[in-house]
């Protein structure tokens, strides 16, 4: 809404869980539920005094309500670790939502009800030329209609800006697993070529680049993080790139590889 607030992290830094102790006052005084999201919140995961904070908020601040999110939802659970004796949020009473693909009709309901509510009138055409571009992944449909609400207007064009913009973000996302490993890179460039693969012929393109044998059970953990991570997805006994945008994004630019 144009507004901010930041917070000093010096000497004098606010306590947190006081900064949540008032909001809560505040919150009971005024008879509302405070609403507070922490967005992609597995970017932090190193950051172990967070579940502690988020610990806190659930068992005292009543008036308080914690929403987190994050795409590599994987990778979000291990971190907060509902289901681990020895975490902070052991025990704690939490309701998950997940966010699938849509398939091509819901995702023409989607859009149409989106449009219906800011008042923008779309061709059909356009809609389902959106729908095969971005293939019922949420946050590339809700990035197309917020595009067509800032031109006032919604054309094929459009939706390619977004598929180019979205395919540049994706990758700049994967390049973030180079750290880790550059086989990475291979299986995603590989699956990105090919759409779909079992998991024999993406162990033999890997080993074929590397020039010597990898054991099953390192090649099982690289696909498992990968699919933890939102990367990739299992249907039945293949692998295939989640996002569509990521594999155009790939396609254009591939990931640098191991020599």
């Amino acid at each position: 809404m144009g507004s901010s607030i930041s917070f000093s992290w010096g000497k004098n830094r606010v306590d947190l869980a006081e900064l949540f102790d008032t909001v809560d006052e505040w919150a009971l005084k005024a008879n509302v539920k405070f609403l507070v999201a922490f967005d992609e919140l597995q970017i932090v995961r190193g950051e172990r005094a967070l579940p502690r904070l988020l610990t806190h908020v659930a068992d005292t601040n009543r008036n308080v309500v914690l929403v987190v999110s994050g795409s590599e939802v994987g990778v979000l659970f291990d971190f907060l670790e509902f289901d681990n004796p020895s975490s902070p949020l052991y025990g704690r009473h939490y309701s998950e939502i997940t966010l699938n693909k849509f398939p091509e009709t819901k995702s023409i309901e989607f859009l149409r009800s989106g449009f219906e509510q800011i008042g923008l009138r779309v061709q059909e055409d356009v809609s389902t030329y959106a729908v095969e571009q971005l293939d019922g992944v949420i946050g590339w449909l809700t990035r197309f209609g917020a595009k067509c609400r800032e031109h006032k207007s919604c054309t094929k064009s459009i939706v390619d800006t977004v598929a180019y913009e979205g395919g540049k973000l994706a990758r700049k996302e994967a390049v973030s697993l180079l750290l880790r490993s550059k086989r990475y890179s291979t299986i995603l460039n590989y699956l990105a070529k090919v759409e779909r693969a079992h998991w024999n012929e993406i162990k033999m393109i890997l080993e074929a680049r590397e020039g010597h044998t990898i054991t099953n059970a390192a090649f099982t953990q690289l696909l498992y993080n990968l699919v933890k991570m939102g990367f990739i997805e299992k249907e039945e006994d293949a692998y295939t790139i989640y996002d569509p945008l990521l594999k155009r994004g790939l396609l254009e630019h591939p990931l640098p590889e191991q020599l």
